[in-house]
């Protein structure tokens, strides 16, 4: 699924246009390649994401979690993508 994340690290915050698939134990993230930024690819292991959350931004549902010192929030963006996140990340 295709959805918009924010990334929050040490250095501050990027916003990308990703695409999310689980598969077994992963969240794979991958973002494709940009004219002024690289590619994001990441690969989160769903038993150690911590702060998982899921609340409301602008009247759309967003969820956020920390993994290995960066925080992910992932907003309402299509069809299915926070159900997808939910159904998947046990909320």
């Amino acid at each position: 699924m295709n959805t918009y994340v924010e990334i929050t690290d040490q250095f501050g915050v990027d916003y990308y246009y990703a695409t999310i698939q689980f598969a077994g134990e992963f969240l794979f993230l991958q973002s494709p390649q940009g004219f002024l930024r690289k590619p994001v690819r990441k690969k989160i292991r769903l038993s150690e994401v911590e702060n998982l959350v899921m609340d409301y931004f602008w009247g759309a549902k967003r969820i956020t979690f920390s993994f290995d010192n960066e925080e992910y929030t992932f907003f309402e963006s299509g069809t299915g993508v926070v159900n997808y996140l939910e159904t998947n990340l046990s909320l």
